[in-house]
């Protein structure tokens, strides 16, 4: 039962509790969830400017561009916090 709580840490510098590993492995899979949902949510905005240029005139698309870049900024402001560590959540 020990070697399922303590087990030697990759570094060799000491041991990593259990629940420290899947704190570190719950972590590291928000991060990539995260990064897949800007992804894909960039992809989709991309998509959706696209199809207002050509639905919208000149003077009137640029106001959908505007916040579609406003979004897509603050998505990708979020994604670099979250690589900084500077979100908590």
């Amino acid at each position: 039962m020990a070697a399922l709580q303590d087990t030697a840490d990759p570094t060799g510098v000491g041991t990593i509790s259990q629940s420290e590993r899947f704190a570190k492995a719950f972590a590291e899979e928000e991060g990539k969830g995260l990064e897949l949902a800007i992804k894909g949510r960039t992809a989709a905005l991309a998509v959706m400017a696209v199809l207002v240029a050509f639905v919208n005139r000149f003077p009137d698309v640029l106001y959908y561009h505007f916040f579609i870049a406003l979004f897509t900024i603050s998505g990708l402001l979020v994604l670099r916090l979250h690589r900084v560590g500077r979100l908590k959540e």
